[in-house]
């Protein structure tokens, strides 16, 4: 499982899931194409939001809570590389990156990839969108901030 997990997040951003459980399937539902406002990018000096000397809550390396194998940077520069632990050599090896925009809620990547984020207890909860912006379910991944 953990496996095809990784598969999916190395198409797109974040995967979300849906449980065997009918609660979890009828909050889905209920979610599904439900707008999500995009706040613009605040880096950007032509946003009305715009953050002098920059705007970027997320930076750091960021493990999967669920699954140490998986790891997200952010960087300072704004680029997002997904890390994998790799058991030939027992290091994490990049897989892929791209850059990405950012607000107060969400960040967009250069692929249109669309995440909501927020931060509880000092974790990073991440929570995919549709790549029109759309928020698809409720579910929330979490990420612990490990040292680079």
């Amino acid at each position: 499982m953990k496996k095809l997990l990784y598969i999916l997040f190395t198409v797109c951003l974040f995967t979300a899931c849906s449980s065997d459980d009918g609660d979890d399937n009828d909050n889905n539902n209920n979610n599904q194409n439900k707008e999500f406002k995009w706040n613009g990018d605040w880096n950007d000096p032509n946003d009305p939001n715009y953050v002098e000397g920059g705007y970027n809550p997320i930076v750091g390396l960021w493990e999967d809570t669920s699954d140490s194998e998986i790891r997200f940077k952010f960087s300072i520069d704004f680029k997002e590389t997904r890390y994998i632990w790799d058991k030939k050599t027992s290091k994490y090896v990049p897989n892929e990156s791209e850059i990405y925009i950012i607000n107060n809620t969400a960040f967009r990547t250069d692929r249109y990839i669309y995440a909501r984020y927020k931060f509880v207890d000092g974790k990073l909860l991440l929570n995919q969108l549709s790549n029109s912006g759309k928020i698809m379910d409720d579910k929330w991944y979490e990420y612990k901030k490990v040292k680079e």
